[in-house]
């Protein structure tokens, strides 16, 4: 929620313009296949890596599975896996997707889906924030080497980016800057409604 209510004007102005492009109905379409194929991968990483019993998988999903099986040996053991994170300091929550060992360091991970390729962090720079959001929650109580975000593509591949503590301490800074603005934010309407 702070994310989509804290978009910069540019990145709002994206979203407008994308919808405008591909019409309100054929948006709507991609959104949910994206929640669709997101949800799927999520529960089989889950699945996967806690020993439970995997589902059956729909076909549509089939390509973001098959991506998910091209980084599976990379995942370790998770320490925690979808799991409900809370800061009391800076008053926000979240579920993380993992936090495990991921090509043999303690990695903080987080799954996403993608119809199309990801190949520049200025595409995905809402998405390494939310990282941010979770990583510094977690800092404190695990001595984490790296944190990944790793894309699962609609073609059956996938794109990894992965972070050094160092990398995600800026990522941290903007962080708090784009919750604080989300309180000015709120603020502002709720005395607009008054």
């Amino acid at each position: 929620m702070i994310q989509t209510h804290s978009l910069d004007p540019e990145s709002e102005m994206a979203l407008k313009k994308w919808e405008l492009s591909v019409g309100k109905k054929e948006a709507e379409r991609i959104r949910n296949e994206a929640i669709g194929a997101g949800k799927t991968a999520h529960v089989f990483l889950h699945s996967h890596l806690t020993g439970d019993i995997t589902i059956p998988i729909s076909s549509r999903y089939e390509p973001y599975v098959c991506a998910l099986s091209q980084v599976l040996p990379n995942f370790g053991q998770p320490l925690l896996s979808e799991q409900l994170i809370v800061s009391f300091k800076y008053r926000y929550y979240g579920v993380i997707d993992q936090l495990c060992f991921y090509k043999g360091k303690l990695t903080l991970s987080d799954l996403k889906t993608s119809s199309k390729a990801k190949t520049s962090l200025d595409w995905i720079q809402d998405k390494v924030q939310q990282l941010a959001a979770y990583y510094q929650l977690l800092e404190s109580l695990y001595e984490i080497e790296q944190a990944a975000l790793i894309y699962l593509i609609g073609d059956a591949t996938h794109d990894e980016f992965i972070f050094t503590p160092a990398q995600m301490e800026l990522y941290k800074d903007n962080w708090l800057k784009r919750l604080d603005l989300f309180r000015q934010l709120k603020l502002l309407g709720f005395e607009k409604r008054a």
